[in-house]
């Protein structure tokens, strides 16, 4: 083989056969690699206004990997960075792990390589990615402090002395060669530097704890259906049903005529996204209520969703409201 061409191929050979840490990236390297995939999560509430904030890691196409106690109890989220935002969507929930897998479509950021947490060590350095308290990709790094096995011998946590805060929730936990080894997730008040990540490994299995956990939410739904009769739901037999040709269902532009700004659409994509029956309210001001179920929390209120949309808007704003759209109809008229 000529030299020119043997050269190249051994020093392929020689990298090759470097430990990881020779291979390890300086921080500024490894930054530059990875904030393209860690995105701040924003949350919203029934009324899209802003409820809460966390992070997120891109792990495959329009795929991101966070937590579920970032998206709890928000009506609606998005992903952002600077000025770029994208509507996500819920695909896999695993609230036992705390780990949460969402779409956000049209989002083209590269997906981060994923590491194997089943061969971390202690005292292996680390890198940390997120938003804490908002601050869009502050980056922090430490020590894998521990590992921290469950009853049956598994790998359920990740101890790290790299510090994160609130906001940091759904980031990512890197190593040395900027491969995702775990989420962060969790830290102790009053302690310095004890925070912990849960583990990438298990990110594998994620769509099979989650049809599990919808299983075992679809019997309780059942059986407190059971216990109280559903009203018929088809168009024919449901008030108020009658579409007024001004838009399509799924129309946001029109619905953006009507009640402008990203918490207002937040809250009706959520809408698009709620079970049937389902209705959507607006303010005269144009704030906005959503409500579905025929089975209210609050057993005092009207079974019927588009009279409790109205009823609990007019509650909550102290003012005129209308609906928009009942289950998959709009039947919102604009003024002559």
């Amino acid at each position: 083989m000529p030299l020119s061409r043997l050269l190249p191929a051994c020093a392929g050979l020689l990298l090759a056969a470097l430990p990881d840490a020779a291979r390890a990236l300086p921080a500024d390297q490894l930054y530059a690699r990875l904030a393209p995939s860690v995105w701040r999560v924003n949350t919203f509430d029934k009324q899209g206004k802003p409820y809460g904030q966390g992070s997120a890691v891109v792990i495959g196409r329009e795929t991101l990997l966070t937590n579920c106690h970032v998206l709890l109890g928000s009506y609606g989220a998005t992903v952002q960075q600077d000025n770029r935002s994208f509507g996500i969507v819920l695909q896999y929930a695993d609230p036992d792990n705390d780990l949460c897998q969402v779409t956000a479509k049209g989002l083209d950021a590269p997906a981060v390589e994923q590491g194997d947490s089943d061969r971390l060590a202690v005292g292996s350095r680390i890198y940390a990615l997120g938003n804490p308290r908002g601050l869009e990709l502050t980056l922090s790094d430490g020590l894998i402090s521990a590992l921290r096995k469950d009853g049956k011998g598994r790998l359920a946590w990740i101890q790290i002395s790299a510090p994160i805060s609130p906001g940091s929730s759904g980031g990512g936990v890197f190593d040395e060669n900027g491969r995702l080894i775990g989420i962060s997730t969790a830290g102790y008040e009053n302690a310095q530097n004890l925070n912990l990540a849960r583990p990438i490994l298990l990110a594998k299995g994620l769509a099979e704890r989650h049809a599990a956990w919808m299983a075992r939410a679809d019997a309780r739904k059942a059986a407190k259906a059971a216990a109280s009769p559903p009203l018929p739901v088809s168009p024919a037999a449901r008030p108020g049903l009658q579409a007024s040709g001004y838009a399509e269902i799924d129309d946001l532009a029109k619905f953006k005529r009507v009640a402008a700004g990203a918490g207002p659409e937040a809250a009706y994509k959520r809408f698009l996204a709620a079970p049937l029956p389902r209705a959507f309210a607006i303010s005269d001001d144009g704030q906005t209520w959503q409500t579905w179920s025929l089975a209210p929390q609050d057993q005092g209120a009207p079974r019927e969703p588009s009279e409790r949309a109205i009823k609990r808007c007019e509650k909550e704003y102290r003012q005129h409201c209308y609906l928009y759209a009942i289950d998959n109809t709009v039947v919102y008229r604009p003024p002559q």
